[in-house]
């Protein structure tokens, strides 16, 4: 809770104030002195030497009392005040929420933390959106198969359509957030698109309308709706974290948030399985339409941070800031630069993990189906382990070692990957083994590097722009993803998963490049 911690000076207009806003001491020469009640001195100025007759002198000794006496009354007028307003204020805090206090002296608003409560929402919300997220983009590609016989251009373009919509919609969604300055409102209408859209694809497969290529299109289209309320969702979680948390806490919060959504991955693949034993493809929509019922719910649970920015009186202050704004401040502060372009090669790496690994490992190495999502599985528990520990870890180490540390670590655990590309049996034991020490590292790598730095863009970007900036860094982020899909599936598909693994340990490594010259903390 933030307070204000500077004594007030009342207002210096007010006569009554004038009183006690005074000089002790007059300078030689002035006749006569004010001193606390206002009544004049009998100091007679003579040859430049003030003089005092022992009657005056005992007066001016009174009135000294007196005014110091008025002064301490001032004084514990203000703390009983201060501290009246602090009581009204608890008193008024429902269910963790607190609401802001103006300060004293300047008559503004200020914005304390909803409280651990709230961010306790916060983390649901997540939750539900992880879980929701991931079972509709698995169940995609699992009824466009099973319904319709589709190939992979289909599949490519079911999982690029999520993807693609971060590169085109990330800086515009990103100035209309900052715009708006509604961050909850912006990810709960974003959730409820999400319902609507399963719910009409429902209807169209209950209405014998989910079939051929109209069906194909709705999938299509139904993807290209989650992928657009995605990025309208990640932008006001971007935008309603600062305000959730004080600015030192942010990237506690974030490991919060992190662990959560990762938690929600591994249950999501988990319920799919066991709805598809019970019922066919189509019907799993209603619990996706569930999971984003929850994150809604949650939503409504913390409040105090949809308001615009503003004064006291909540009138919107932001001004219209240019596209280019975002991305313009990125470039030109170093440390967010960096993390950027840090970032970028990371998750490029990551992509090319997603496209050459089911090759490696189902048609190279041949292992089965269900040891593959073994290796994944043990990936997505390595995940949540690293995103629970990433603030810690970022906190004893400093955020240079960490990210540096992480890529190199990930490195390793490709490097291992590259081994078993060049000759069977290069690496002793079985392969699966291998494999998954690469997805536990990788897990853990990943997540410590989402959080360390998820503080950044609040330390170096004024308030008005948080949108904007960060919806720039998602742009190469996240865009470069399926570009780098793209690339490295060519790449395997010409010269072989050899050379394409080697590139996906260079663009690993090259992750820890921009990171010499991040700051320590």
């Amino acid at each position: 809770m933030l307070l204000d911690p500077v004594a007030s000076a009342g207002d210096v207009g007010d006569p009554a104030q004038q009183s006690v806003v005074v000089d002790l001491l007059p300078l030689r020469g002035q006749t006569p002195g004010v001193i606390g009640t206002g009544h004049p001195l009998g100091l007679e100025p003579l040859d430049g030497t003030e003089r005092t007759t022992p009657a005056d002198r005992r007066q001016r000794a009174v009135q000294q009392r007196a005014h110091c006496r008025s002064r301490q009354q001032a004084m514990a007028a203000h703390v009983i005040g201060s501290h009246h307003d602090i009581l009204a204020h608890l008193a008024g805090s429902r269910g963790g929420e607190r609401q802001a206090l103006p300060d004293r002296l300047s008559g503004m608003t200020l914005r304390s933390s909803p409280g651990s409560r709230s961010l306790g929402w916060f983390a649901a919300t997540s939750f539900s959106e992880a879980l929701g997220d991931q079972m509709a983009r698995s169940l995609a590609p699992i009824i466009v198969v099973s319904m319709f016989g589709a190939g992979t251009a289909t599949i490519g373009l079911l999982h690029s359509l999520g993807l693609g919509m971060f590169l085109l919609l990330s800086i515009p969604l990103g100035h209309l957030g900052d715009r708006l300055s509604r961050p909850i409102t912006m990810k709960t209408t974003s959730t409820v698109l999400r319902m609507v859209v399963l719910a009409l694809a429902l209807l169209a497969w209950a209405l014998d309308r989910l079939e051929g290529s109209a069906g194909i299109m709705i999938l299509l289209g139904l993807m290209a709706v989650i992928g657009i309320a995605d990025v309208a969702f990640t932008t006001g979680r971007g935008i309603a974290v600062p305000r959730l948390v004080p600015l030192d806490q942010i990237r506690s919060a974030m490991g919060t948030v992190h662990t959560t959504a990762q938690i929600g991955t591994v249950l999501a693949p988990l319920a799919l399985t066991a709805l598809l034993a019970v019922a066919v493809p189509p019907l799993a929509w209603v619990a996706v339409i569930l999971a984003y019922l929850m994150s809604v719910l949650s939503q409504g649970r913390y409040r105090g941070i949809d308001i615009p920015a503003g004064d006291s009186s909540g009138q919107r202050r932001g001004r219209r800031v240019p596209l280019k704004d975002g991305i313009s401040h990125l470039l030109s502060e170093p440390t967010l630069r960096r993390v950027t372009a840090s970032s970028a090669l990371y998750n490029a790496a990551v992509m090319a993990a997603n496209t050459l690994l089911p090759v490696i490992a189902l048609t190279e190495l041949g292992l089965s189906p269900a040891a593959f999502a073994a290796i994944g599985g043990a990936g997505a528990v390595a995940g949540v382990i690293g995103a629970a520990s990433a603030s810690r870890i970022t906190a004893r180490h400093g955020l240079r070692r960490v990210r540096i540390g992480a890529a190199l670590a990930a490195g390793s655990g490709v490097l291992l990957v590259l081994l078993l590309t060049v000759r069977d049996g290069l690496l002793p034991g079985p392969a699966v083994l291998w494999l998954g020490a690469f997805s536990a590292v990788s897990g853990v790598c990943t997540s410590v590097s989402a959080v360390a730095g998820a503080d950044l863009i609040a330390r170096f970007t004024p308030g008005e722009k948080l949108g904007a900036v960060a919806g720039a860094q998602r742009t190469a982020t996240m865009g470069i993803m399926p570009v780098s899909a793209l690339l490295i599936g060519l790449l395997g598909t010409l010269l072989g998963t050899t050379l394409a693994t080697s590139v996906w340990l260079g663009l690993t490594l090259a992750a820890a490049v921009p990171c010499f010259r991040l700051p320590t903390r």
